[in-house]
């Protein structure tokens, strides 16, 4: 075993022994440089593999924390989200009628371009229901109380979500606007009334 051993060692001694003292201390040096690039990569490696450990424990106790402080009040928000959304109408808005009614109580509004769009169902029996349609050449006066009541329908919840406005004239204080209205509705229960709401 050991004339094996020495036999392959061999090679490798007659080559050590025939390079110069400057060369061997190279070959250390490139040695120690080696070892020293891989301790340095293995203990980056560790590093960033602790570091990503660290943040999902502080992201797990943010989580436990927030459960803790807030958890208990999940119920008592329930029963709230429950009774606000008892405000939801199930009744459907007639949107066309209503701005016509809105533009017939404030003067010099001409509304065109109207269109509903496609109901979007948001779960829990609760839809959202959006009408586009364009003002056009109003004062800003008229543009905002035009708006404000288009916002005021008993018995529905009514939102302005969508206003782009640009100047019909730069020497003209009156605007073109094109508005998006939405609302939320409950849907309706089998058998219950039809019709809407102007």
């Amino acid at each position: 075993m050991r004339r094996l051993l020495g036999g392959m060692a061999a090679p490798f001694t007659g080559l050590w022994a025939g390079l110069s003292p400057r060369e061997r201390t190279l070959l250390r040096l490139l040695g120690l440089a080696f070892v020293f690039v891989v301790t340095l990569a293995l203990f980056y490696l560790r590093s960033a593999r602790l570091s990503a450990i660290e943040r999902k424990i502080d992201r797990v106790t943010d989580a436990l924390v927030l459960l803790r402080t807030k958890g208990g009040d999940y119920a008592e928000r329930r029963k709230k989200a429950s009774k606000q959304s008892r405000r939801f109408s199930d009744t459907p808005l007639m949107f066309s009628s209503h701005i016509e009614a809105v533009a017939a109580r404030v003067p010099d509004v001409e509304v065109t371009n109207q269109e509903e769009q496609a109901p979007v169902e948001l779960g829990a029996g609760l839809r959202r229901r959006t009408f586009e349609f364009d003002i056009r050449s109003v004062s800003y006066e008229t543009l905002f109380r035009f708006l404000a009541e288009a916002e005021q329908v008993p018995g529905h919840v009514v939102l302005v979500d969508g206003l782009r406005i640009r100047s019909a004239s730069p020497n003209e204080d009156r605007v073109h606007a094109a508005v998006r209205l939405s609302t939320w509705e409950r849907a309706a229960e089998e058998g219950g009334a039809g019709g809407g709401t102007p």
